[in-house]
């Protein structure tokens, strides 16, 4: 049986998560030089990247999520009605961090790219986001952006492994790999994200940074809301931070994060920051700190310090190097 371990910072959410060599940690952009390969449906184009990776062109308006039943007649939102407001964008331009990436991928107008070279599938809220290595999913140990979400029958769906999320970008690459990634003691790198609900369609919207657009972000996609049943009007919980998997994490676990003890702070653990919460007036809020807790399911394993709220959110390292007793 899988098992997971997991370090859990209970508290929707802007919020960065810093990138680092290690099991589990988290989105943004870049343009890639590739190659297309005439595929064999007239309607699709097949795009190998500069790093090897495989994108299936798909037009957009057949793409997996409306094969779902409860998506039959689904018409498309192309943009969120809203963003949440009291957003300061500046601030989060301005961070002295460096944004990572994951590739843009040009496909022809009104298509998207799915990626084909995964080789298994996997966010956590139901519905959420992550960075990871994990190679029994890519066939790699590079970092990866992946998305994930539960449906109402508690069934868990990864990228577009099911049917469900619905991906209005024409550039984004789900699945794609992160570049650069953290260097221990060394240059720091971020992916700043927002996961909120359209408060006009009850949508639940991925967005991610684009300093290029004037709200500050550009939304990737979204799930329907009436793909779930305790989300449809709100969120009660979300976590951020880090977990490991597999049917050896117990004899055997792996590192998390940056595979230091949470301890060692800033430039050697990995890191959560800026986490905010939009409120039911579509604000973006601090969290409540009494209401957040740091949790560990294995404290010889993995750590989490440093937790706190400031004016600029939320934060907190973890992390371990796994390697601990049973």
């Amino acid at each position: 049986m899988e098992e997971m371990l997991a370090i859990n910072i209970i508290a929707l959410c802007l919020s960065y998560f810093v990138l680092a060599g290690g099991v589990m940690i988290h989105i943004n952009q870049d343009e890639i030089i590739g190659s297309t390969i005439p595929a064999k449906d007239a309607d699709m184009m097949i795009i190998q990247t500069g790093d090897g990776d495989v994108y299936n062109c798909v037009d957009i308006y057949k793409q997996p999520a409306l094969n779902h039943p409860l998506l039959k007649n689904h018409t498309m939102q192309m943009e969120p009605s809203s963003y949440p407001l009291d957003l300061d964008i500046q601030s989060i331009m301005s961070s002295n961090i460096s944004e990572a990436d994951f590739p843009d991928v040009k496909c022809p107008a009104r298509t998207i790219p799915i990626l084909l070279n995964d080789n298994s599938s996997k966010a956590y809220v139901p519905n959420g986001l992550q960075e990871e290595v994990w190679p029994s999913f890519s066939g790699d140990r590079f970092a990866r952006f992946h998305i994930r979400w539960v449906d109402s029958s508690n069934k868990p769906c990864y990228d577009f492994r099911c049917p469900g999320f619905v991906q209005v970008s024409e550039v984004a690459a789900i699945g794609g790999r992160i570049t650069p990634v953290s260097v221990y003691n060394g240059p720091q790198y971020v992916i700043t994200v927002m996961l909120f609900q359209d408060r006009k369609t009850k949508d639940w919207w991925l967005a991610r940074l684009d300093k290029s657009s004037a709200v500050g972000f550009r939304a990737l996609g979204y799930w329907p809301r009436r793909l779930f049943t305790s989300l449809q009007e709100k969120a009660t919980f979300a976590f951020w931070g880090g977990w490991v998997r597999g049917p050896t994490v117990s004899s055997d676990p792996p590192p998390m994060g940056s595979g230091r003890f949470a301890k060692e702070g800033y430039r050697k653990a990995a890191f959560v920051k800026a986490i905010k919460i939009a409120n039911r007036d579509n604000n973006f809020v601090n969290p409540n700190a009494g209401k957040g807790t740091p949790v560990t399911t294995r404290p010889p394993c993995y750590t989490v310090d440093g937790f706190g709220v400031v004016d600029a959110g939320m934060h907190a390292f973890f992390g371990g190097p796994g390697e601990c007793p049973s």
